[in-house]
């Protein structure tokens, strides 16, 4: 699964073993209550496979190191190869989609003003859009365990609202949101290259065998370059909590002594939803990750060049250009460069300093 893209947290690894351990239909030991494997089965397993663990480091400073020449192009080989198998490279423009969730919170910071509403609570919404402009209904999870009909005031037409104990996506809704967009993407030509993050809760027996039986082909982008490659995070969820934010400041002066809750959260979201989204904004957002047109080399320059930093190959040239008597960067550029450096190279000699 790493090499389709896709990331697990040890919890994950012990719900996928119990879900395909009752798929099998095999007799297995696993707590049919929990649905998760134990703390000793999941320590007999890393003894016998010896996986990789890893801490998640500091997403910035990630963001840089993956976005270089070497990652870009794994990404788009494996695309252009997915997209030459389905037969679909020079008709792109009605079949690939994109899918990914964003959480959107009441908080404002408008400067220096106060926040008069003080609150924290936040939603996830989940959008899917495709290549020809045309997106299916919103996908919106509250914060809570108990429906009012009162939730879905003011709602645009087909907008799906759920629950859950956290505001977080679940593999319960993961499920029901696959199953809604297949259902949602009846009359859209298959097949279907579904661009989505390596997200482990998709990788469940269930959402692989509804994907394998209509003709969707979920492909991954890299870890920590979806503020280039993705096209919800490129256009449509950068404009919209822009229009978001604005949204909410001015229902914050309108009603200072009010606060936000479920009941008037659609009120507050349409007209931010009706102001961002259109079928230009999206095909755009599709055009500036250059998946329509397929363009590796249309990616600017720029957004790449932060990473040539980290291309010298001998440490001692590394430190050499930057010796104090020449001209050094910023000390934040220099620290994170160093930090980064040190990680790529092993020390000549026991004694040599990074």
């Amino acid at each position: 699964m790493q090499e389709l893209g896709f990331g697990l947290m040890v919890n994950h690894v012990k719900v996928i073993a119990s879900e395909f351990a009752e798929a099998s239909g095999r007799r297995h030991f696993f707590n049919t209550e929990k649905k998760c494997a134990s703390k000793k089965r999941w320590t007999n397993f890393k003894q016998h496979f010896r996986p990789t663990i890893r801490v998640p480091e500091n997403l910035s400073a990630y963001r840089m190191s993956m976005a270089n020449p070497t990652m870009m192009d794994n990404y788009f080989d494996k695309l252009t190869d997915t997209m030459g198998k389905l037969k679909i490279q020079h008709k792109p423009e009605d079949h690939v989609w994109n899918v990914d969730e964003t959480e959107i919170m009441y908080t404002v910071k408008p400067g220096k003003i106060k926040n008069l509403w003080r609150t924290w609570e936040s939603m996830t919404l989940v959008d899917c859009i495709c290549t020809n402009g045309t997106w299916i209904s919103r996908f919106i999870i509250f914060k809570g365990s108990r429906w009012n009909v009162d939730f879905k005031n003011d709602c645009l037409p087909d907008t799906q609202d759920h629950l859950s104990e956290k505001g977080w996506i679940t593999n319960k809704h993961i499920k029901i949101l696959f199953k809604f967009y297949l259902e949602s993407t009846t009359g859209s030509p298959r097949p279907i290259p579904l661009l989505m993050v390596s997200h482990g809760l998709f990788i469940t027996p269930e959402v692989i065998d509804l994907a394998r039986s209509n003709y969707v082909h979920m492909l991954t982008f890299p870890s920590h370059t979806t503020h280039i490659l993705q096209s919800l995070y490129v256009g449509d969820y950068k404009a919209l909590k822009c229009a978001w934010q604005k949204e909410c400041y001015q229902c914050m002066i309108d009603h200072p002594t009010g606060k936000p809750n479920k009941t008037n959260f659609h009120a507050i979201f349409k007209l931010p939803f009706v102001r961002t989204t259109s079928t230009e904004n999206i095909k755009n957002a599709f055009r500036s990750c250059v998946i329509v047109p397929l363009n590796r080399d249309a990616i600017p320059k720029e957004k790449l060049s932060a990473v040539s930093l980290l291309m010298y190959t001998n440490h001692q040239v590394f430190v050499n250009r930057f010796s104090h008597h020449q001209l050094m960067p910023s000390s934040m550029c220099q620290r994170l460069c160093l930090g980064l450096h040190k990680r790529t190279q092993e020390p000549q000699h026991p004694n040599q300093p990074y």
